[in-house]
């Protein structure tokens, strides 16, 4: 629904622009204010479920918190940076990742695991000729092939 501003000789050119942008930023707030809570709603969901995921995987030892697009001192910049668990900056062991602490929050996270895991339990050989034989992801089968020839020294 288009809001009409009526426009008067007599009005200052900066009487219209002020309209203007007030119906503008009202318009914007109907808009986005369903977009933000349908991504808050996507982003906390994510985060549940890697914790979920993260908890039956003995490899994984910690969940890192990575610092999005904030400043470092505010709650996310302490998040990542303190070390409470001593396992390194901003990671925590699987059962305390803490949740989100505000809303629009452009922080993320990434499993820390641990090698020792590996070269006791070294992949199945159907896992690494699967790695191997996938071309789609160049990038990922070189990673995979250096990390297996680690595991293995």
């Amino acid at each position: 629904m288009r809001k009409k501003i009526k426009v008067f000789d007599s009005t200052g050119k900066e009487v219209v622009d002020e309209k203007i942008r007030k119906a503008t930023l009202a318009a914007m707030r109907k808009v986005k204010k369903p977009r933000i809570q349908e991504m808050e709603t996507y982003s906390r969901q994510c985060r549940k479920q890697n914790i979920i995921d993260a908890k039956d995987k003995p490899y994984i030892v910690g969940i890192k918190w990575n610092l999005g697009m904030h400043l470092t001192n505010d709650i996310c910049g302490k998040l990542a940076t303190q070390d409470s668990y001593g396992m390194g900056r901003g990671v925590y062991p699987k059962e305390k990742y803490p949740d989100i602490p505000h809303d629009n929050c452009h922080c993320w996270d990434s499993y820390v695991f641990d090698n020792e895991y590996f070269k006791n339990n070294p992949p199945s050989e159907e896992l690494i000729q699967q790695v191997k034989k996938d071309a789609k992801y160049p990038e990922f089968q070189k990673w995979a092939e250096e990390w297996l020839k680690r595991i293995k020294e």
